[in-house]
């Protein structure tokens, strides 16, 4: 395909206007012709835009108007005064892009059905300086059986010193320990102890 078949086939001269920059402003008005096809094709072919631009039209065969045109697009793009133009035009072009751009994304921030919308309003604030605050949060999920919780309430209670049967009963729940069993002997009578009445007599 071919990517210079949308441009004009003839740029003519371009005249002195109010308002041009200044490095652009001092060149002729064939080589502003040159510099805006140059331009408009994306920098691709410098002996096209000369012949776009008006070059190579003198009386000779076609290979020595091709040669004039390859030598006014070498010596165009190598000239000072053209690359200072074109760094010129270069940034008034950002600038303006800049514009747009910054457009752009205001419309997005202020759409927040755009599937974007959260992405530029990071970019703003970032470009201000600002951090957008994220809160991430987590939630775990942790399954605790009914043996679990018996369990736990079972060494709670010991912890304290209470039956845990108490503790559990009260919430429905029959415990039997099975771990252990409490044994408990009877305890053995002991005879009363022999007092003697040796040196109480006088209380007698």
């Amino acid at each position: 395909m071919d990517t210079e078949a949308h441009l004009p086939d003839f740029y003519p001269p371009i005249p002195d206007e109010p308002g041009m920059p200044e490095a652009y402003a001092k060149l002729p008005p064939q080589r502003r012709a040159w510099l805006q096809a140059y331009l408009d094709a994306g920098d691709e072919n410098a002996t096209a835009a000369a012949r776009r631009s008006g070059y190579g039209t003198e009386d000779g065969t076609p290979a020595q108007k091709n040669n004039a045109c390859k030598t006014a697009g070498h010596r165009n793009i190598h000239d000072p005064d053209i690359q200072a133009a074109i760094r010129e035009l270069a940034h008034e072009r950002f600038r303006v892009a800049g514009y747009e751009a910054a457009a752009a994304l205001m419309a997005l921030v202020k759409d927040p059905t755009h599937k974007d919308h959260f992405k530029a309003v990071e970019r703003v604030l970032a470009q201000n300086g600002m951090v957008a605050a994220v809160q991430v949060e987590h939630n775990h999920k942790h399954s605790v059986t009914e043996k679990d919780q018996i369990e736990q309430v079972v060494a709670l209670a010991r912890r304290l010193g209470m039956d845990p049967r108490i503790l559990l009963g009260s919430a429905g729940v029959e415990w039997v320990d099975a771990e252990f069993e409490d044994v408990k002997e009877p305890l053995t009578q002991l005879p009363a102890p022999a007092m003697s009445t040796a040196g109480l007599e006088e209380f007698f």
